[in-house]
């Protein structure tokens, strides 16, 4: 504020009248959007902000933090797309592999029924246990 009221620039000035509470207050959106415009104002004057024991170092620490912020508070939203593709492509690669268990490898099991009953039994009687009931409309294990 000090290099603001010196040069009476009042706009600048504006950029940097914010309580800490008034910073720390509001949605996510609004605080960043407050300490981006800081930022932002903070950046372009660097050089001169010196003089009033503000480094350069710590006008970029400022511009990378609200950078880091930013991605924090959109973080969640971009996890919950990823996880809803992620549970789209996981339904499609169990409706694939559903379709391989019941088009292809139980009738393969066709030929233990006779030879190997036991087996047979225990197969269809895992898929059970193992939460592959069968659905309300679907038939009984095949029986050759």
């Amino acid at each position: 504020m000090a290099y603001t009221n010196i040069v009476s620039n009042k706009t600048l000035g504006e950029a940097f009248n914010f309580s800490k509470t008034s910073l720390k207050s509001g949605k996510d959106k609004e605080i960043y959007d407050r300490c981006k415009l800081i930022a932002e104002s903070a950046d372009t004057i660097k050089d001169k902000l010196v003089d009033y024991n503000v480094s350069t170092v710590q006008v970029k620490l400022l511009v990378d933090a609200v950078k880091d912020y930013h991605d924090i508070i959109n973080a969640p939203r971009d996890t919950r797309k990823s996880s809803k593709s992620s549970k789209e492509e996981m339904m499609v690669l169990h409706d694939e592999c559903d379709r391989i268990l019941e088009e292809v490898i139980d009738k393969l099991m066709l030929t233990y029924n006779a030879s190997q009953p036991d087996f047979y039994l225990e197969y269809f009687n895992a898929r059970v246990i193992g939460g592959w009931k069968k659905k309300k409309d679907e038939e009984e294990p095949p029986v050759a």
